[in-house]
């Protein structure tokens, strides 16, 4: 009996202390909210940086407790993402330029093993890279600066292409034998498909809303330029060294986690964005040789759109089809020059699909074409198109962490099955 006292006695603090620690998240939770709904409906002249000051001190005192720290990390992704997205265009040299150098690691790599000093790598690489940026910009420039302008002159005819090709009889009398009415795809395309284009550059929150915002590109872009060499060469310079500063940040007993998973997922993001870009340069030039052969209007046009827009799969050919269509009916040879671009690009698909990619990158990716295709949807309804071109890599990580964690999963219940047995 004597000996139950002290326990009964030291059970009431722990509960006492369960309840006020209790009590203090509800409390924060409650205040939190608060917090959410007078940023959103009254903005703080400081904005998130003040919010984000206020949750930090009401979490303090309790920031040893999970819920408290689930807190704190997601008032620090919510301040983080507010200055990304406040400075992303000062951001776009370094993002830029850390892509290339993370490119061309195994370049500086090779380089190193030949016992090449880093500094003197990293500056050989620099200057052959924007020596060949330089040289292509010069060679192929003005064509495209020519091409462009005349597709402008031009938009006018491309504009009314597919309604004046809808109002012809025997078009009409085909569409109309799918069940289709030849009227609703031509409003579509007039009121909704074009003002989308047009809407997207010319708009309040397009590219090309006024004046300031223009200059406002042309100083980034100019800055960005004159940035990106130097930015480069350090990145390349100080690769290895960053990534272990970065390394230094992770707790200890995260390592071996996350330099298990970070080896797994840069191989297969490395392997990835290398080879898509290597299968799309494969790809323009094949498809720029037929169309200067038979002399497709805006040859280097589109096959420079073919470059970027294959990149995401699936979706940019059937892109590249609709503005090749269009495109070639400023040609007398409407017929003909359609034709050429319609097979060259299913063409070249088809090569890229099946030959191409299965040399170039195997199954590194090991995803199904159905979760390709969905991932693709997803982060395009999303992001846009910058949501299409990250969509494969990111769906791979994703991919390549759950089956990690997975496996960790079956097997952890089968060793408890086997203690049990």
């Amino acid at each position: 009996m004597s000996d139950q006292k002290p326990q009964t006695n030291s059970d009431k603090p722990d509960f006492q202390l369960s309840v006020s620690s209790l009590l203090s998240l509800v409390t924060l939770i409650g205040v939190s909210g608060i917090l959410f709904f007078i940023a959103y409906s009254e903005p703080i002249s400081a904005g998130p940086f003040m919010f984000s000051a206020v949750a930090f001190i009401l979490t303090w005192p309790i920031r040893q407790h999970p819920v408290a720290k689930s807190l704190l990390y997601a008032f620090a992704f919510v301040l983080l993402y507010y200055i990304i997205s406040e400075l992303r265009v000062v951001l776009i040299p370094f993002v830029v330029s850390f892509m290339i150098a993370y490119l061309m690691a195994p370049v500086m790599e090779w380089l190193r093993r030949l016992k090449i000093p880093s500094a003197v790598a990293a500056l050989l690489v620099t200057l052959i890279f924007f020596g060949i940026l330089i040289f292509s910009v010069i060679l192929i420039g003005p064509i495209v600066g020519e091409q462009a302008k005349s597709l402008a002159n031009q938009w006018t005819s491309i504009h009314d292409f597919i309604p004046n090709m809808l109002n012809e009889p025997e078009i009409r009398k085909v569409i109309l034998g799918f069940g289709i009415d030849p009227n609703v795809i031509s409003y579509k395309y007039t009121h909704v498909f074009l003002p989308a284009i047009e809407n997207s550059f010319f708009n309040s929150e397009g590219l090309i809303s006024s004046v300031p915002m223009m200059a406002s590109i042309i100083i980034n872009t100019i800055i960005s330029l004159i940035f990106l060499p130097f930015l480069l060469f350090y990145f390349m310079r100080d690769f290895e060294d960053l990534v272990g500063r970065f390394r230094g940040l992770i707790p200890d007993e995260k390592l071996g986690f996350a330099e298990y998973h970070s080896r797994k997922l840069q191989r297969i993001i490395a392997t990835y964005v290398r080879g898509q870009l290597l299968i799309a340069l494969i790809g323009a030039a094949m498809c720029l040789v037929p169309f200067l052969i038979f002399s497709v209007p805006y040859a280097l046009v589109l096959a420079i759109g073919f470059l970027i827009f294959s990149l995401i799969p699936y979706v940019g050919v059937m892109l590249m089809l609709i503005l090749g269509v269009l495109f070639s009916s400023t040609s007398p040879d409407f017929v003909f020059h359609a034709t050429v671009i319609g097979i060259t690009f299913l063409t070249v698909t088809g090569v890229q699909n099946f030959i191409l990619t299965p040399k170039i990158l195997g199954d590194q990716v090991g995803l199904h074409p159905v979760f390709l295709i969905l991932s693709i949807s997803i982060f395009g309804y999303f992001l846009g198109a910058l949501g299409m071109l990250i969509a494969i890599p990111l769906t791979a990580a994703i991919n390549v962490y759950f089956k990690d964690w997975l496996a960790t999963k079956n097997r952890q219940f089968a060793e408890r099955q086997g203690i049990k047995q």
